[in-house]
């Protein structure tokens, strides 16, 4: 009798996103929005409704698998001040999977060093590899494991790690021609592929099986460090806002940060600084494919300008480890040339 004859079926503990109330709300905060926030707006849009398909497709795929799984789409996990967005975590028997679903036009070609590269309508174009993604978002959960143990604990779990979790980045629409380097053919996968990729990986394993009564206990654990409070659209968005009394007073249409909960900034370097911090982070975040607070919510840029780190370190003491080794020498390229 095989592991996955033994009875049991998926349960989702989540319903999977539904992005109808959030596209509602975007079209409404257009109106308080500057032009380039209205663009910026239905850039995200696009965006959302691209991910809700190929999230649709994967969660129909697992829901499909008859395998006696533990699904929690859409989980959001914070550790010292780092968000992990997972679309995806899988608790099998044996193993736990991490998944994260892209839903790209074009071609993709995956190199020997893990980058990602999109060919769509003869333009070559880099982005920023899901491999990277899955792998920062497993090092938050594994700290956050570490510091929720005891010191011995904390490091007999801590060496199985790698064993238990796997990732996969799924690519959700069928007219990608995929072009992945061998060294990561078993993780950048099409939807077909997922379901045969974790049975294999059950099969494969050679540690007992969990029970369904042991994989609720630890799916429970995940649930309860799910954060549901997302950062809303007025954040997010919040470096696009009009300024209704200075477009009063001024004539014409300012920015400020107040939705934020920042001051605004009244030095003309440091607003000029701002401005290219922020332009950055537009330009990061539309090549990562994911929401501006994921880089840097407004707050964590005026506390860079005003510490106005030197060097790694420093910075690092500001927006944590994980941040810093992403997008620590960008930023202090951007503050010091």
């Amino acid at each position: 009798m095989g592991l996955f004859d033994r009875g049991g079926e998926p349960v989702f503990l989540k319903e999977p996103w539904d992005p109808a109330a959030d596209i509602v709300k975007l079209d409404e905060f257009k109106s308080l929005l500057t032009s380039e926030g209205h663009r910026a707006v239905d850039d995200e849009i696009r965006r959302i409704r691209a991910g809700a398909r190929g999230e649709r497709e994967v969660a129909y795929a697992l829901r499909s698998s008859h395998m006696p799984i533990r699904v929690i789409p859409d989980l959001r996990i914070e550790h010292e001040g780092l968000t992990a967005q997972i679309d995806f975590l899988v608790l099998a028997p044996k193993r736990f999977y991490l998944i994260e679903c892209k839903n790209l036009y074009g071609d993709i070609t995956v190199t020997r060093d893990g980058e990602f590269r999109r060919e769509y309508q003869d333009r070559t174009e880099g982005m920023f590899s899901p491999i990277e993604q899955n792998r920062q978002h497993l090092e938050l959960i594994r700290a956050k494991r570490r510091a929720s143990r005891g010191a011995f604990m904390a490091w007999l779990t801590d060496r199985a790690f790698n064993v238990f979790w796997k990732s996969f980045v799924v690519l959700a629409n069928v007219k990608n021609v995929l072009n992945v380097d061998p060294a990561f053919r078993d993780q950048v996968i099409r939807l077909d592929q997922l379901v045969p990729a974790i049975r294999r990986a059950e099969a494969g394993a050679k540690e007992p099986a969990s029970s369904i009564q042991e994989l609720d206990q630890f799916a429970a654990r995940y649930l309860e460090w799910d954060r549901t409070d997302h950062p809303g659209y007025l954040e997010q968005f919040a470096q696009y806002r009009v300024d209704r009394s200075k477009k009063a007073k001024r004539g014409r249409h300012a920015v400020t940060a107040s939705a934020a909960g920042v001051s605004s900034v009244s030095d003309q370097a440091s607003a000029g600084m701002f401005e290219k911090l922020r332009g950055w982070r537009r330009s990061t975040y539309q090549a990562e494919g994911i929401p501006a607070y994921a880089v840097f919510r407004d707050a964590e840029l005026y506390a860079i300008i005003d510490a106005a780190p030197r060097a790694l370190d420093e910075l690092r003491a500001l927006i944590g480890p994980m941040k810093a080794a992403k997008y620590g020498a960008d930023v202090l390229r951007i503050l010091w040339g």
